[in-house]
């Protein structure tokens, strides 16, 4: 028998795991049977489930429950009359033992009814499993093991936009270019660190990009700044960190590691159709995506 807490767990992450399988196997039936092709309409669908199986652990509890008066009338019991429930008369031999009386082959009642329960309680205890706690600590070391590899992550990206330095919008034509995207109010930075750009940060995102970028012509510059400033607008960066979180939560089920991969899939593609909008040259941006590679 599973102590309270262990079964209150183990049904909460079971009901939990069943229930975003079922919305995310509908989602996918939607996307598919609409033949949905647009990045961004995918990466917000996913992104929905992602909400969702977050905050299915919790939703029961923070749904108020309610009660649906019923009134129905119960006819009232007919008393029967029952051999059993007559009581013995007082006066008969049986009924009492004189208090002198010594019986030593008999044994106590009352000592037996004491004894038993707590016989019992020691024989359910001895046969409880030991199983439960040992799911218990597998995952709470998965779980500590992946929220260490989520720091440490965000640690060496701290480092990385520690060590960039902000660009004076007065080089070159980065400012016309800022200001045509939208980017008056994103830090742009370089660093030595990188090879290519990214985008850091997500109360305060800011576009790194390599100490290259002074030598890359004015239409590759239009098409980094366009993806990375539609990761800014989109909020990829928060959906990345919950992504992640509900891969640690969740490292048990496969839909955790499948939607992080996906949704970064997606919102990539999402950005990349920003990108070509931006130099309007489907065939030019491939150039730009293979010179980043190499």
């Amino acid at each position: 028998m599973l102590p309270e807490w262990h079964g209150t767990l183990f049904g909460i992450f079971i009901d939990s795991s069943l229930r975003v399988s079922l919305v995310a196997a509908i989602v996918a039936l939607i996307l598919i049977t609409m033949r949905v092709r647009s990045s961004s309409v995918r990466h917000a669908a996913w992104t929905a489930v992602l909400c969702a199986m977050l905050l299915m652990p919790v939703l029961p509890y923070c749904v108020p429950s309610f009660t649906i008066p019923l009134r129905f009338t119960v006819p009232d019991p007919v008393s029967i009359p029952s051999a059993s429930t007559e009581v013995a008369p007082a006066d008969t031999e049986t009924s009492a033992l004189p208090a002198n009386t010594e019986n030593h082959g008999a044994r106590t009642p009352v000592a037996t009814s004491a004894i038993a329960p707590v016989r019992s309680a020691n024989a359910q205890s001895a046969r409880a499993p030991i199983w439960p706690s040992a799911v218990l600590v597998v995952y709470l070391a998965g779980l500590l093991a992946l929220l260490s590899h989520l720091f440490l992550g965000w640690r060496v990206m701290r480092r990385i936009v520690h060590a960039s330095q902000e660009i004076d919008h007065g080089r070159g034509c980065l400012a016309e270019l800022a200001a045509s995207r939208g980017a008056s109010g994103v830090r742009i930075c370089e660093s030595q660190l990188l090879a290519a750009p990214l985008t850091a940060g997500v109360s305060l995102p800011r576009i790194i990009l390599p100490v290259s970028w002074t030598l890359w012509p004015e239409e590759k510059l239009h098409a980094v700044l366009a993806h990375e400033l539609a990761h800014v607008g989109r909020h990829d960066l928060l959906v990345s960190l919950a992504a992640r979180v509900n891969r640690c939560i969740f490292w048990f089920h496969p839909l955790a590691w499948w939607l992080e991969r996906k949704l970064a899939t997606t919102a990539e593609q999402a950005c990349d159709d920003a990108g070509v909008r931006a130099i309007g040259k489907a065939r030019r941006y491939a150039e730009v995506l293979l010179d980043m590679a190499e």
